[in-house]
C-alpha cells in the first residue's frame, strides 16, 4: 500500500451540531422518497438516527 501524497491528505475534525443534524435531515428527507422502497426507507431512517445521536453527543460533550 501506497501514502498518499502530502496534497492528498486532509485533517479529520468532528462533525459539528448543525453539520450532524443537517446529514439526519437530509437522510429523512431521503427515506420520504424511498417509500416505495420500505428496506431503504429504513435503512435512511437508522442513518438519521446514527446523526441524531452524534448531535446529542455532541452537544453533551459542550455542557
Amino acid at each position: 500500500m501506497t501514502e498518499p501524497t502530502p496534497g492528498a491528505r486532509r485533517e479529520l475534525r468532528p462533525p459539528t451540531i448543525d453539520e450532524a443534524l443537517t446529514n439526519a435531515a437530509r437522510l429523512l428527507d431521503g427515506a420520504e422518497f424511498a417509500i416505495g422502497n420500505p428496506a431503504t426507507a429504513q435503512r435512511l431512517d437508522e442513518l438519521a438516527c446514527t446523526w441524531l445521536n452524534i448531535a446529542r453527543f455532541l452537544h453533551d460533550r459542550e455542557s
